[in-house]
């Protein structure tokens, strides 16, 4: 702490203007947020007259074929919900979503190491957690929010879900980009994720995704290791 800090009496340490300027940022963040769902609600406003009018037109046309026309940026957004999708749709092929449903985390993956093609879901879940589990349930600027790679619970209960979805016969589709259908039984589950850009990802701030999409809201954030 510099001496004339004391002898002029300012009466603060050298940490309070680094703590005031945090909280100010983060105030900041906030403000642009607003001025962001501002215009962001005019943008869907926008979007739901164009889908009107081409289901009017069109009715046979699928809501994403309508959702990449007005797509503007790929983004990964997406991205760590897909990758749970495709691991549902390999735990159905594999046989191994009845394990998936035993117990604790520990439980459900050493149920799983038992079944016959146990390995093979359990070398999938491990490659997906790396950059992709690094996604929170909350907004990404606490301590107290939840990361799902030290909260295995919140990506396998997703998992679950949608198994629960897959055995219902209900489509569970992949909304982002780089992310295949799992291959069949026997084909390994290395290489799955295509580095090329899908031109099907949708743009982060629409069309909104609906809970029928099975999409996690996109307050949640990704961070970096």
């Amino acid at each position: 702490m510099p001496l004339d800090w004391v002898t002029e009496g300012v009466g603060l340490d050298n940490t309070y203007g680094l703590m005031e300027t945090y909280d100010r940022s983060i105030q900041l963040l906030y403000k642009t947020w607003q001025y962001h769902f501002e215009f962001l609600n005019l943008g869907y406003a926008a979007y739901l007259d164009f889908f009107g009018f081409l289901k009017g037109q069109f009715p046979d046309i699928p809501d994403q074929a309508i959702a990449k026309m007005v797509q503007g940026v790929d983004v990964d957004l997406f991205r760590p919900d897909d990758e749970l999708k495709k691991l549902a749709k390999l735990a159905v092929q594999l046989d191994v979503a009845t394990a998936l449903r035993t117990g604790s985390v520990d439980a459900a993956l050493a149920a799983v190491a038992q079944r016959p093609n146990g390995h093979q879901w359990l070398e999938a879940w491990k490659q997906a957690q790396d950059p992709w589990f690094n996604f929170t349930s909350g907004n990404g600027f606490y301590s107290t929010d939840k990361y799902w790679i030290e909260h295995l619970d919140i990506p396998l209960g997703y998992i679950k879900d949608y198994i629960a979805r897959l055995e219902k016969g209900e489509a569970v589709v992949h909304r982002g980009r780089g992310v295949r259908e799992p291959p069949a039984v026997g084909e390994g589950v290395r290489g799955h994720v295509q580095h090329a850009h899908d031109p099907g990802a949708l743009p982060e701030d629409g069309p909104a995704p609906t809970q029928a999409d099975g999409i996690q809201p996109p307050h949640r954030q990704r961070r970096v290791p």
